[in-house]
């Protein structure tokens, strides 16, 4: 993304003289297509449009497909009874510029706009893009409210944690180390439709949901793993996976809230994982029905996992070595 605010139509009168004074960096095209093109190698911190269909229709498309949907875009109009101005609004528009706007206000207006987006983006970083968008669709639940969800709950663990955090290795290095570690994880989990339902000091706990969600889950730890193993530097990572309805909700306080998940399949993926050794996705008979045919998958085996009163059949599923594939 760029500093620059990007002026898109023709404007009129006193808006474009208040913008040439508002000391903004801008780039103007007063083509709609021109704009198009510009826009497909770059993007702006905000765009100013006029009130006429072109420009109002290039809005639509911004709103479509802008990188993270809190791109700051002002209509300016001439006239402040101008009808098109609600279709700009309802179009995406955040705000209108008219007649008389000193080139303070244009300025004022402009930067408040640039800092509700940055503060978007921060929230979005650390709320996770499934909350976020939840949040500001006003769809989120009250404090207590649940949803019964099917889902493929699966769980990261750095095998070896522990003993590296007692070598003296500073708490900067330990902490920059499994922040690298878990960034990777958390774009492969968000590049298979998944989200982080919570990070647990150097592991997390992932859930996929919808269509597909079984496959989606054991590539993802697949592609992990592999990831993993490939960097022979990296500490071994550890995971398991399990299928079923967990409830999803906000749990906690009024004051502090996380959005995580809670139920039996939370629970036995956790454990799953407890018991997988290095390199290795330990997978329920569940949550490998779900994934379906195609995967390295070893013979299924019966296993005890610590606080569940009956054995269960698991799944052992790790990347296939150069050695293995011939």
């Amino acid at each position: 993304m760029t500093s620059v605010i990007l002026v898109i139509g023709e404007q009129q009168g006193g808006i474009a003289d208040a913008l040439r004074a508002a000391d903004l960096r801008m780039i103007h095209h007063a083509d709609t297509d021109a704009a198009r093109e510009w826009l497909a190698a770059r993007w702006p911190a905000a765009v100013v449009v006029s009130p006429r269909p072109a420009s109002l229709e290039l809005v639509r498309e911004l709103r479509g497909h802008e990188p993270d949907g809190v791109t700051p875009i002002l209509v300016a109009a001439t006239d402040p009874a101008d009808p098109a101005i609600g279709t700009a609004i309802a179009a995406g528009c955040d705000d209108v510029l008219t007649p008389p706007c000193p080139p303070a206000v244009v300025r004022a207006r402009i930067d408040g706009l640039l800092r509700r987006a940055d503060y978007q983006r921060a929230a979005a970083r650390h709320l996770g893009p499934r909350l976020h968008q939840r949040l500001t669709a006003g769809t989120a639940t009250g404090h207590g409210d649940t949803e019964t969800v099917d889902a493929c709950v699966l769980f990261t663990d750095l095998c070896g944690f522990t003993a590296l955090s007692q070598t003296g290795a500073s708490a900067e290095r330990l902490f920059g180390m499994v922040s690298a570690r878990l960034a990777a994880q958390v774009t492969a989990i968000h590049d298979r439709g998944g989200f982080v339902a919570g990070f647990s000091g150097d592991g997390l706990m992932a859930l996929f949901d919808g269509p597909e969600r079984g496959r989606r889950a054991a590539t993802c730890a697949l592609a992990i793993l592999t990831t993993d193993r490939d960097d022979h530097t990296a500490l071994p990572l550890a995971a398991g996976l399990h299928a079923g309805q967990v409830a999803l909700g906000d749990l906690g306080s009024p004051q502090h809230l996380d959005y995580t998940a809670i139920g039996a399949p939370v629970n036995v993926a956790a454990r799953l994982c407890g018991a997988a050794r290095p390199g290795q996705v330990l997978v329920s008979e569940a949550a490998r029905h779900l994934a379906g045919d195609g995967l390295p998958f070893a013979r299924p085996r019966e296993r005890r996992l610590r606080g569940l009163a009956a054995p269960v059949r698991v799944y052992s599923l790790a990347p296939v070595t150069t050695t293995e594939q011939h």
